[in-house]
């Protein structure tokens, strides 16, 4: 059988591939996923969205940096409950819907033998499947980014007729704006595709073309002043701005995830980067595409962090299904080109890419401290004792496992900033109540025992005999006038101090 032929089977030849491809990603992506748990940002997500819709749309713009659509989503489908499997399986599932969505555009833009290889490559690279079960917005980001892209191209061919195209121009409109609306970075994530139309338009569109998407990027323009706004006024501590040291360990984790043996991220790295520029070399037309969809988001967000700090590796997960298809389009280059020894080759490489996937996999540790304090405080307290947790956001994280996700309102459990104190101020005690901005409510009672979010600018007064704190292990410990520390348990990176009443 030619390799023609093997890729002009029948209509259930075809789909049984294409859902065996499906059916590795889900599964691979399923591999160690009950001995994870949440960490820090995935349980600040799974308290956001803990509610109804309100509350949960209240709570992510009172809190968070990021606009809401991604919880919008979230919060629909913890209808069918809050445990951290439940929550996962919605992230597996946005990954194995970007790989669909891949498979099905590139078998319409280019052939079923570009599309399957593409597909299998996005559903074991080592970078997707670290975001293939994280309760984060990057798999629905990659999904939505692929929409984009297909829209722009959608928009592109409508406009060929001459014609102005609304209803594609609503599709390019609705896919950008769902980006913008689901992260703080998604100006970058979209610049891609925007600089792959605008290179499309100036190569051969016309005036009137030109000014139609003009119209079009502007309305997108427009539309995401709210999220811009909301992020221009919102700061976080850990994006940078990128020296050559960021740089090199972003692209390495796009070619080789977090596995913990750097040379192979560095052999990944480098012939990632040698293979995306022999393309382009060899290929004259795929050049433009590569450099805007792949390369230019992160030459942006690199330019923008010397303004404002937005880089992160994470924020460039939605360049993976991008690379995959452009590896996918060189692997059936070499095979046509070389024939038997680019088959050879082509397979080699799409091994070890498979193969660090799996690996990284396999490995890969999930959730931070949490669950393990939590454990480790049930066994420790009796009813009449007291946890106190450092922080609001920390006290959150602490009580889903505590308590259970259900504990109660973040809103009414958190450290009044002063620009909020002012909000509040301004409001009134009823708008105030109605949106939860004036409750303190700063203790559960968990089958008698007190869990207490702890400010430490503003201590509150014990009477219990024994009393755990749990804080940062790299946070000074608290201190607890009239009480002695027994003792520290170390929980990754949590300390969870033990102190007995003086005398």
């Amino acid at each position: 059988m030619t390799n023609a032929s093997f890729f002009k089977r029948s209509r259930p030849w075809v789909l049984g591939v294409s859902a065996a491809i499906l059916l590795a990603a889900f599964l691979v992506r399923l591999i160690g996923i009950d001995g994870r748990w949440m960490w820090y940002d995935e349980l600040l997500t799974g308290t956001f969205v803990a509610y109804d819709l309100p509350n949960t749309i209240v709570t992510n713009l009172r809190f968070d940096i990021h606009p809401p659509l991604y919880y919008f989503q979230l919060n629909l489908w913890t209808l069918g409950g809050h445990g951290d499997l439940w929550l996962m399986l919605n992230t597996v599932l946005w990954s194995v819907a970007a790989i669909a969505l891949l498979m099905w555009r590139v078998r319409r833009v280019y052939d079923l033998q570009t599309a399957w290889i593409a597909g299998g490559l996005l559903a074991f690279s080592s970078a997707a499947l670290v975001f293939g079960d994280q309760v984060r917005m990057y798999a629905f980001l990659m999904v939505m980014i692929l929409w984009t892209w297909i829209a722009l191209e959608d928009w592109l061919k409508a406009e060929r007729t001459k014609r102005f195209p609304w209803k594609a121009s609503l599709n390019v409109i609705a896919s950008q704006t769902a980006v913008v609306y689901s992260h703080s970075a998604g100006i970058v994530m979209i610049s891609g595709c925007i600089l792959y139309a605008a290179w499309q338009l100036l190569r051969d569109g016309d005036l009137r073309t030109r000014i139609h998407w003009v119209v079009t990027e502007a309305c997108v323009a427009a539309l995401a002043v709210p999220a811009l706004v909301l992020v221009a006024v919102r700061a976080a501590g850990h994006p940078v701005a990128p020296g050559l040291d960021e740089i090199l360990h972003t692209w390495r984790f796009l070619a080789a995830g977090e596995l913990g043996v750097e040379t192979i991220g560095v052999v990944m790295g480098l012939l990632l980067l040698g293979v995306l520029v022999w393309f382009g070399v060899m290929q004259p037309a795929k050049r433009a595409p590569i450099l805007t969809l792949i390369f230019a988001p992160l030459v942006i967000a690199a330019i923008i962090s010397y303004v404002k700090p937005i880089w992160l590796d994470r924020i460039f997960v939605t360049l993976v299904p991008f690379i995959c298809l452009y590896l996918a389009l060189f692997a059936v280059w070499l095979m046509k080109t070389w024939r038997m020894p680019g088959r050879v080759v082509a397979i080699t490489l799409a091994l070890l890419w498979a193969g660090v996937g799996i690996a990284g996999q396999m490995t890969r540790e999930k959730g931070d401290g949490y669950k393990p304090a939590a454990a480790y405080a049930h066994e420790m307290v009796k009813p009449g004792d007291v946890v106190l947790v450092d922080g609001d956001f920390g006290y959150w994280c602490f009580m889903w496992y505590f308590d259970g996700p259900r504990w109660g309102y973040p809103q009414q459990a958190a450290i009044v900033m002063p620009k909020w104190q002012s909000l509040i101020d301004k409001l009134g005690p009823t708008a105030a109540n109605l949106l939860g901005f004036n409750e303190q409510k700063r203790s559960v009672d968990v089958n008698g025992v007190t869990a207490i979010m702890w400010d430490r600018n503003a201590p509150v007064e014990l009477t219990a005999g024994k009393v755990l704190t749990v804080r940062s292990h790299q946070a000074p410990s608290l201190d607890l006038p009239g009480y002695t520390l027994i003792g520290t348990q170390v929980e990754k990176d949590l300390a969870v101090d033990t102190w007995q009443k003086a005398g």
